[in-house]
């Protein structure tokens, strides 16, 4: 997805993620670009480096900061652009295109006691569908709808009940059946009595920009 439209030249802030997706989602912009991208190592949110002013923000902040122009380009995870630039490409100003290798998936986890179950529930389009919460509801939309594209259909109700964190303990709860979260060691989910089910998507670097000839809100108002 990475096409001419993006000039990282034309550039001169760019936005990059704190906590999990940082070091990655700056080594796959270095190697794609042939870029020396600075380094926080301590409390500081902007640093510069060549012709560019990097700044630190949360992840899932990237792409507002991007889409209303207080940042020429972005850097987050694919999970954070699936989950908030809608699919429709009339429905944003935004552009987003994976530039490295996976850094974690997106899976289904599965109550250990009732995997075997919920996973024949899931290959059953005749079954109960399977109740699923997640904090990434269209992250989870999509990848059920590329499933059913890749004639592999899943039997998935989202639940409405959104939450914020520590998705894992909603089977306990009586919130959902299972949940669709992030895996990287998928140490979190055994420790709390689930399995690592289908995978619905990897994760991987993304680097977000403004599609071109498109005003900001802001530039509306």
């Amino acid at each position: 997805m990475i096409t001419p439209e993006l000039d990282i030249g034309a550039a001169s802030r760019i936005v990059v993620p704190s906590g999990r997706d940082y070091d990655c989602c700056l080594k796959a912009f270095e190697e794609i670009y042939g870029v020396a991208a600075p380094r926080f190592d301590d409390r500081r949110l902007r640093l510069r480096k060549d012709a560019w002013e990097y700044i630190r923000v949360k992840g899932k902040d990237v792409p507002a900061i991007v889409a209303e122009g207080y940042a020429d380009i972005g850097l987050a995870g694919t999970d954070v652009c699936e989950e908030q630039i809608p699919e429709d490409p009339g429905a944003s100003n935004l552009l987003y295109g994976a530039i490295g290798e996976p850094m974690c998936s997106f899976n289904l986890l599965l109550p250990r006691q009732s995997a075997e179950t919920l996973n024949a529930r899931l290959r059953d389009p005749e079954a109960k569908p399977v109740l699923v919460a997640t904090s990434y509801p269209n992250f989870l939309d999509r990848s059920i709808k590329r499933a059913r594209e890749a004639d592999s259909p899943l039997n998935i109700r989202v639940s409405p009940f959104r939450p914020a964190g520590s998705a894992e303990i909603m089977p306990a709860l009586g919130v959902s059946d299972a949940v669709a979260d992030l895996v990287e060691s998928g140490d979190t989910a055994i420790m709390n009595d689930l399995t690592i089910g289908p995978k619905l998507a990897d994760v991987s670097p993304s680097i977000v920009w403004r599609a071109p000839n498109r005003v900001t809100q802001r530039e509306i108002s």
